[in-house]
Formats: C-alpha cells, structure tokens, sequence
C-alpha cells in the first residue's frame, strides 16, 4: 500500500499528513507516490496514525516485525493484596 492510499484509507490528505510530521508537502507527496518513505521519518508517520500501521509495515526492510502480544492468564496479574491485621 502507498502513502497515498494508506491517507485516504484513514480519510486524511498528504497535506495534512506532512502538517503532522513537519515535512514539505512535496516531500511527502513524493513518498506518497514512491513505496520507499526515508527510515528516519517511519516514526512521525506511525505516530500521525495513531498506531494504525506499524514502522514494520512501512519499512520492513528497516523495521523488525513488532512482536506478538501474549495473552495472561486471569489469575496471572492478579493486584489485589489481601493484609491480615491492623495496621
């Protein structure tokens, strides 16, 4: 997927992108055309999304996939203490 396509699947313009990262328009509607966007903007990017899209899915060949989320068990984290006695 393009940079373009990925802004108007979350209903923004590149404008409005390049407005959140703090890049020239023509700079971000050259990466919107292009596949390859420059490694050090990916976390701009990802942050303008919201964590939409991952730096992995942007550049994959920079970026390592993120790791899977592992699920815990319900009694696992359990917070609550219990205290016997006055304190």
């Amino acid at each position: 997927m393009t940079l373009t396509e990925l802004c108007r699947s979350h209903s923004m313009t590149l404008q409005e992108l390049s407005d959140l990262i703090g890049r020239k328009r023509d700079t971000v509607k050259k990466w919107g055309r292009e596949r390859r966007i420059p490694a050090e903007a990916v976390p701009g990017i990802v942050r303008a999304f919201n964590g939409a899209i991952t730096a992995h899915d942007l550049r994959p060949d920079v970026f390592e996939a993120p790791a899977p989320r592992r699920k815990c068990s319900s009694g696992e984290h359990s917070h609550t203490h219990s205290h016997g006695g006055a304190l």
